[in-house]
């Protein structure tokens, strides 16, 4: 797109939640970034988000890197978490499992390269693919969904 969107905003929480009530078959993956966490807490993050996301609760899955803004997050009565892994070794971690996630995203450049992903007792995710051919060995290997910045690429080299 080149520059073409600079001037564009990010669009805010609460304009994205109003465009998924038109849309009541989409899910959103809300991802909270380490930052405002670190910044402000767990606490403060929850309770600035909560009241944008409290009405689509049920197609709302908040995912992040920080386990910890997860866990507070489901101790508030979120159950829909999935933690993003940092390593691919979090995948067996004891908190990663203490989670309970509803799914665990991945970049799939950190997936061991010719693991059977069906055996992961999780929905599972990758995220960065940007080749419809490696997008479909993905999900051949066991993958239920990819996430990509290419959408239109992806479904131009699959026909």
């Amino acid at each position: 797109f080149g520059e073409q969107f600079l001037s564009t905003p990010i669009a805010h929480l609460r304009d994205l939640v109003a465009l998924l009530e038109q849309y009541p078959q989409a899910y959103l993956y809300l991802e909270i970034k380490d930052c405002p966490v670190l910044k402000f807490g767990n606490e403060a993050t929850y309770n600035a988000v909560l009241p944008h996301i409290e009405k689509i609760r049920s197609r709302c899955i908040i995912i992040s890197f920080v386990f910890d803004f997860l866990r507070y997050a489901k101790t508030r009565g979120w159950d829909a978490v999935g933690p993003v892994l940092n390593t691919w070794q979090e995948i067996d971690s004891p908190t990663l499992a203490a989670l309970e996630p509803a799914v665990v995203f991945c970049d799939f450049h950190d997936l061991p390269a010719h693991r059977d992903l069906h055996n992961i007792p999780y929905p599972f995710v990758v995220y960065e693919v940007q080749d419809a051919k490696v997008a479909a060995d993905l999900l051949q290997r066991g993958v239920q969904r990819v996430e990509t910045f290419t959408v239109g690429e992806l479904l131009e080299q699959s026909q």
